[in-house]
């Protein structure tokens, strides 16, 4: 299985944008270190509480002189908000930077995979784990169910039917009902080392799955240590399982 992590570049509350740059390109250059097989950034715009990273192809290029292995790929690209040939002089140019480690990956959004994205946090222990990543991880159910009620709601007024998408009314409710032991039953991989190992060899059989992409930082609510620390459990003593 091949190992990714999503980076979001995410800011921190009392924190500014230079901090927000500085956490990232700490946390690539560890993961290159210690193995991990890439970084994929996410696209977000007009999100200044959330995140800096409103050019990925910038942030790409700058990891591709930080590092000499680890693949770079973008989660994704959003054609419509660039020119096309401006995207692939940047894509080409990058791709040579990095000597061929660019992955480029389109579309409308970063949910769905080059394999599975997953909220992922590595603990000493199961009850180190799970204590650790409660505040974040339910936080980042909460705040997706708020956008994705806020997205029916704006489709709803832009169609002029009251009833909105349906589809995604009932998404928002059910991230909005979930208890943290629903979370970690069905929607994250958190535990000690071995636990880690038994839950992604149990996704890969489910999924017939190549890879994963981890959220080490989903709600952005875990501090740079517990970040790295996780990061290194990961790439130490459950990566090599793996490969």
């Amino acid at each position: 299985m091949d190992f990714g992590m999503f980076m979001e570049f995410q800011t921190r509350a009392g924190g500014d944008e230079n901090s927000a740059f500085a956490e990232g390109f700490a946390l690539a250059a560890a993961a290159e270190s210690w193995g991990l097989d890439a970084a994929w950034l996410s696209e977000f715009h007009f999100s200044p509480d959330r995140s800096v990273l409103s050019s990925p192809i910038t942030v790409a290029s700058a990891i591709a002189a930080r590092t000499e292995r680890m693949r770079i790929g973008m989660a994704v690209y959003v054609l419509p908000l660039n020119n096309p040939l401006r995207i692939a002089e940047e894509v080409a140019t990058v791709d040579r930077i990095s000597n061929g480690r660019l992955d480029l990956g389109v579309g409308r959004s970063g949910f769905t995979y080059f394999y599975l994205r997953v909220p992922l946090y590595a603990g000493a222990s199961e009850k180190a784990a799970t204590d650790a990543a409660r505040d974040t991880l339910v936080y980042y159910f909460e705040r997706q169910s708020k956008l994705v009620a806020a997205d029916a709601a704006r489709r709803a007024a832009a169609s002029n039917d009251a009833g909105g998408d349906e589809t995604r009314r009932r998404t928002a409710a059910t991230l909005a009902e979930l208890s943290y032991e629903d979370i970690l039953t069905s929607r994250v991989a958190v535990g000690s080392p071995q636990g880690l190992v038994d839950r992604l060899r149990q996704l890969r059989e489910e999924l017939g799955l190549d890879g994963i992409v981890a959220e080490m930082n989903a709600g952005g609510r875990l501090s740079e240590e517990q970040v790295l620390a996780s990061l290194r459990i990961l790439t130490h003593d459950v990566m090599p399982h793996f490969k």
